[in-house]
């Protein structure tokens, strides 16, 4: 689960933004103590517009930022700027946004060393505008001013689907007789619909590696009717791509397994395999909904960023995959 999607924060979540150099980004904003003042309201709606009008994140208020990287504790005195203080500056934001959180954290329990973490979610009523009239989203480590076609199309997300790959599984099958010189796994990606709005119209490309040119594995859609598959060879990469349609329409909250696949490996390769192979998926919906993930067969943890994940994939092929 991403940082900006816990259900709680603790003091050693805040720290552990401190020891590894976290830095502020798309989902993540840090600010001194005094970003809470009253003279700095209009700045604070205008981080709480930013981020329901984009991809939702967390303010940390209470952690200082050097060169957008966090550097140390800026405590907020919590008996003089309180939750409902803050609050209140947020309903300065209109519409007001629904599901807004205010996570207070005291350093061993002194109020005078307060943090507060404010977890501004994706909003469905978007455009949201700040206390100065205008309605601004987040550009990598900035809340910036939006465009009149910024807020056209942030309008029309109510009426848009919002899909997310949420775990991807690698299951061995069991043989069925002795004997035999293949083992045999099945892939599956599980699709959530975390919108409002059924999906009818998607699609996942998944790109299956194996950086070990001795190795053999032989890649292929568990439903060759609706699902399109091809092998490349790229340098010392083995690579297969499977590209499968939409089936069955995807209702709000509700999950799918999607994506089939099955992999066939000698046996005596099997374990090198797991170890030396992982998958790049890719899910589209309708209204240019997009999202990547890497997922890793030894059970590493999946990336979604995708400058991460451009660093395990050919140069010559990120442009392609990852667009």
């Amino acid at each position: 689960m991403e940082l900006h999607e816990q259900n709680n924060y603790t003091i050693d979540d805040i720290q552990a933004l401190i020891d590894n150099h976290a830095e502020e980004g798309v989902h993540l904003e840090l600010k001194r103590a005094n970003a809470l003042s009253k003279e700095n309201a209009d700045k604070v709606t205008k981080t709480f517009s930013a981020f329901a009008n984009s991809d939702g994140g967390i303010v940390v208020y209470g952690v200082a930022e050097d060169n957008h990287v966090a550097s140390e504790y800026s405590f907020v005195d919590g008996n003089k700027i309180t939750t409902e203080y803050i609050s209140i500056i947020a309903r300065y934001v209109q519409p007001s946004i629904e599901g807004l959180k205010i996570y207070p954290i005291r350093k061993d329990g002194d109020f005078s060393k307060s943090i507060y973490v404010v977890q501004v979610p994706r909003s469905d009523k978007a455009p949201h505008m700040a206390k100065d009239h205008r309605y601004y989203k987040r550009n990598n480590v900035e809340s910036i001013p939006m465009e009149d076609f910024d807020v056209k199309d942030v309008m029309n997300r109510i009426h848009n689907p919002k899909l997310g790959i949420v775990a991807c599984f690698l299951t061995k099958i069991p043989q069925k007789f002795e004997g035999q010189e293949y083992s045999k796994f099945s892939f599956v990606a599980m699709v959530d619909n975390y919108g409002k709005v059924m999906s009818q119209n998607y699609k996942l490309i998944s790109y299956f590696f194996c950086i070990d040119e001795t190795l053999s594995p032989k890649y292929s859609p568990a439903n060759y009717l609706v699902t399109k598959a091809k092998s490349l060879v790229i340098g010392d990469m083995f690579c297969t791509k499977i590209s499968t349609p939409s089936i069955e329409a995807i209702f709000p909250n509700e999950k799918v397994e999607f994506g089939h696949a099955e992999i066939e490996v000698p046996i005596n390769e099997e374990e090198k395999f797991i170890s030396k192979a992982f998958v790049v998926s890719t899910l589209y919906w309708e209204g240019g909904g997009r999202e990547d993930m890497l997922y890793f067969f030894n059970g590493n943890d999946p990336i979604y960023e995708k400058e991460e994940i451009a660093k395990f994939i050919p140069e010559h092929l990120q442009q392609y995959i990852l667009g």
